[in-house]
């Protein structure tokens, strides 16, 4: 059991102002209900803190350089947790945000460099500029829906994510390819919240924002243009990286797939051994294309 000096804590009304221990295992006394600014900075010898469910404030910097710290758990009480409040924990691996958590700050994770898993959960709504910023371990992460803000190269630096969530427009979660090592992120933000399809980037990753633009509907008009403009290459690409879903929405869209162009695709298709589109675009043209007799009278 763990047993706590009350004389450890400093507390104002409800604010837990600062803790002034060295034990490796901390119960917030219960009654707390703000962790305030820098209640936890440097404390080295912090491995495990224990938070009431009376708390429902993280405040700027509260835990920021615990280097040792690696287990805690948030209660759904908590509805903020505040810029940099878990800044550099570097022996931090795994935390989950709980629902009841609508804004998390800036910087709030960065250079935490053994984190490997984040569980945020519906609820969230804004995530602050390089929240996650150099998080080098996390390879994977799952924005909620209930998301309307995500900061600035929120994921700058984590270079082994799977995909990263890159910006939001119009309530709209983009996701950038992964090797995009040498693009600067505001070029693909120009492209995005700018609409500037003219910036000269790797094609690669400028069909696949397009295409993600597409799907979504944004801009919709200017999408569908620059689409048109570089139809074949664009859909030679799809093909090359079997992106069904996409395809499936070209056809669907009927603005893009003409009589001309599709005998072209179909044998593309057949050349590279694309059997799945080749059906797809076969049966596209039959329904569409093909001479149908009309019914005779007698």
């Amino acid at each position: 059991m763990i047993t706590m000096n009350p004389e450890d804590f400093e507390i104002k009304d409800t604010v837990l102002i600062k803790y002034h221990g060295d034990s490796e295992e901390v119960i917030i006394p219960d009654g707390v209900t703000v962790i305030g600014k820098d209640a936890f900075r440097d404390c080295e010898s912090l491995i495990r803190v224990i938070i009431p469910e009376s708390v429902t404030e993280i405040a700027d910097n509260a835990f920021r350089r615990c280097l040792n710290l690696t287990d805690i758990s948030i209660p759904e009480s908590v509805t903020s947790i505040g810029d940099t409040a878990f800044f550099a924990c570097i022996s931090l691996k795994s935390i989950t945000i709980p629902k009841s958590v609508r804004s998390i700050g800036k910087e709030i994770f960065e250079n935490c460099k053994n984190l490997a898993s984040v569980s945020l959960q519906e609820g969230l709504v804004t995530i602050k500029e390089l929240a996650f910023a150099h998080c080098e371990r996390l390879t994977d992460i799952t924005i909620p829906k209930s998301v309307e803000t995500l900061g600035y190269i929120a994921f700058l630096g984590c270079r082994n994510m799977k995909r990263v969530p890159m910006t939001l427009v119009d309530g709209k979660l983009f996701y950038q390819p992964e090797d995009t090592k040498n693009i600067p992120d505001f070029k693909m933000n120009e492209i995005i919240l700018e609409r500037n399809y003219s910036v000269r980037i790797d094609s690669e990753v400028k069909y696949y924002l397009i295409f993600q633009m597409f799907l979504l509907n944004v801009d919709s008009e200017g999408v569908s243009d620059y689409i048109k403009k570089n139809f074949p290459k664009m859909f030679r690409w799809l093909m090359d990286n079997q992106n069904l879903e996409i395809i499936q929405k070209i056809l669907d869209s009927g603005n893009f797939i003409t009589k001309r162009n599709i005998d072209k695709f179909i044998q593309y298709a057949i050349e590279n051994q694309k059997h799945e589109i080749q059906i797809l675009l076969t049966d596209y043209k039959y329904q569409h294309f093909e001479f149908k007799p009309k019914n005779l009278k007698l």
